[in-house]
């Protein structure tokens, strides 16, 4: 099963729920506002990737419609972190090596 790297969209959701449990549409509206507006998450979207971090354990649905992140998917956000802090630092490296090389 590949888990990583999580895509745009389970790494906003997973993200918005952090904070704490919420209801699909405020989940919708985290996203929204996290991403300035970049993903705007159709409900059938929304659904279809819940029920797959579901099936992940990486989120819960609670009573009352309500869905919480789990440990499961707090590991999964905090690797894919991790590994974006890599990429990135590598990217930064990479970009500023070439600077360096054509400036000399």
């Amino acid at each position: 099963m590949k888990t990583l790297p999580l895509s745009p969209v389970r790494f906003h959701i997973l993200l918005s729920l952090v904070r704490n449990p919420a209801r699909a549409r405020d989940i919708m509206s985290r996203v929204t506002i996290d991403t300035f507006g970049e993903i705007e998450l159709s409900p059938a979207t929304l659904h279809d990737n819940l029920q797959i971090m579901i099936r992940h354990d990486w989120i819960e649905f609670r009573r009352n419609h309500i869905y919480g992140l789990t440990l499961s998917g707090y590991q999964m956000l905090e690797n894919d972190l991790y590994r974006w802090q890599i990429v990135t630092s590598r990217a930064i490296d990479t970009l500023h090596a070439r600077d360096l090389g054509a400036l000399g």
